[in-house]
Formats: C-alpha cells, sequence, structure tokens
C-alpha cells in the first residue's frame, strides 16, 4: 500500500468539468505543440486520459495513481452534469444558514 500524494485527481476533476462542459473546445499538450502543431477536441482528450488510466490500472502500472486520476475525473463529470445544479439549488439555504451561525460581523 502506497499513499497517493499530489494535486493530479482535482486537475483531472477540472479536466472533466471542461471536457463535459466545452467539448469541442480545442486543446494542445504544452511544449509539444511547438515542435508538432496539433490540436484536439476536449471531448477526446478526456476519452484519451480515461483509457490511459484504465490501461494503467488494467497492466498494474504503478507509477501514475490511475486509480485517483480516474475518481477526479468521474466527480468532475458528475458536477458537470449534475453537481453545479445541486450545489445552487441548495445555495440560499446554505448561505442563510451559515449568516446565522456567524452572527453579525
Amino acid at each position: 500500500m502506497v499513499p497517493s500524494v499530489g494535486a493530479s485527481g482535482a486537475i483531472m476533476a477540472l479536466v472533466g468539468i471542461v471536457g463535459t462542459t466545452f467539448p469541442e473546445s480545442r486543446l494542445s499538450l504544452a511544449f509539444v505543440n511547438q515542435v508538432v502543431p496539433h490540436s484536439f477536441s476536449a471531448d477526446t482528450g478526456v476519452k484519451a486520459l480515461i483509457a490511459i488510466d484504465v490501461l494503467g490500472l488494467l497492466f498494474g502500472r504503478r507509477f501514475f495513481d490511475h486509480a485517483g486520476h480516474l475518481g477526479g475525473m468521474a466527480f468532475g463529470i458528475w458536477y458537470a452534469k449534475y453537481g453545479h445544479a445541486l450545489a445552487r439549488r441548495h445555495r440560499d439555504a446554505v448561505v442563510e444558514n451559515w449568516h446565522r451561525l456567524r452572527g453579525k460581523p
């Protein structure tokens, strides 16, 4: 058992949100674009990252935390589709409770 460190799962969540919200936006890889000009859709990037991490899990590659990446990606996709609306629906009640608990500033 090895602990997982870093922020790659959170970054994958952000990639999942962007890829789900704006699937046709064009992305490219930093520094590689200077050598080989290219771009791909955010939807294709999300699918490729999922495939890479699933293969990493299946073949037992341990250099990256593939499960952490997939968890972050799954959360990002879920949040883009359902979580944002859920948070907006309950936002006013949470803010009102916070102000009541906090008291006057």
